[in-house]
């Protein structure tokens, strides 16, 4: 980066990268888009919809525990429908970006980087901001870090980067990531949204369904957020202190009109906004 007043600027990167040709990559991609079209056209050969509920529902959880490693079949349910097996072109556009970043991007500034050095420039390394980033106790404070970096400087940082950090970086972008105040729980909610290809918000699902000013019983909040959870096809098992990922509430004592007895809840004070 420029250093304001100085004549010189700062170029970071970093060694050992790990290597993979592009005809390797290009023979990972086919085969798993080969792969893709081959699970749809059987589940749209089934004719029995048990079948094809069972074949959706085992595809989803394989996509939730892969993470699309050996294919891009997403599962998508809109409008309370059964789930539809659908090709996740997001992900793959996603692999290919990254892939791009990594081999290309990273390969062309350190050809640059050598070239400078050769001519007696003294050129920094990234060792230093990686290390700062593996000290960093907290997730969220990992992501602020990255996002407080120049993006050619994030570039040359991912390839060595656990792989969580890879796809929400590259799936979200700094942006997205501040805005969600680097909150973790914000942060799958909305990659699984997006890598899902749902377009319904779950945000604004939960805050249709419950007011500010409702006193609600913690078995009655996670009742009522399974059912959200299913009709949009959200995979996370509701809690009752998941209402606190969409509203600013406090806890309280509800009195059980039945029983007498006063039941554990929270109150809905606020919206949380995003």
């Amino acid at each position: 980066m420029k250093i304001p007043g100085k004549n010189r600027a700062e170029l970071y990167y970093k060694t050992n990268t790990k290597e993979i040709t592009q005809e390797e990559f290009r023979r990972t991609i086919e085969s798993k888009i080969k792969s893709t079209e081959d699970l749809l056209q059987g589940y749209n050969e089934m004719v029995s919809p048990s079948s094809k509920h069972e074949f959706a529902e085992q595809s989803r959880r394989e996509a939730k525990n892969s993470n699309y490693k050996y294919n891009y079949l997403a599962v998508n349910e809109r409008g309370g429908s059964d789930l539809i097996p659908i090709f996740n072109k997001l992900m793959m556009i996603s692999e290919l970006r990254a892939f791009e970043i990594q081999q290309y991007d990273y390969k062309d500034r350190v050809t640059v980087f050598n070239a400078i050095a050769k001519e007696g420039v003294e050129i920094t390394d990234i060792n230093n901001l990686l290390e700062t980033f593996y000290h960093i106790s907290k997730v969220s404070d990992k992501y602020k870090f990255l996002c407080s970096l120049d993006e050619a400087t994030v570039k040359l940082c991912l390839p060595h980067l656990p792989e969580s950090f890879i796809n929400y970086y590259t799936v979200l972008g700094p942006e997205k990531l501040k805005a969600l105040r680097y909150n973790i729980t914000d942060l799958k909610r909305e990659y699984e949204r997006i890598i899902g290809n749902q377009e319904i918000d779950i945000s604004k699902v939960v805050q249709s369904e419950f007011k500010v000013g409702d006193r609600v019983t913690k078995s009655s909040i996670k009742d009522r957020l399974k059912k959200i959870y299913d009709s949009v096809g959200y995979s996370k098992t509701p809690k009752a202190v998941d209402l606190g990922d969409y509203f600013i509430i406090k806890s309280v004592d509800i009195k059980n009109e039945s029983t007498g007895k006063r039941d554990k809840g929270y109150e809905i004070l606020a919206i949380k906004h995003t």
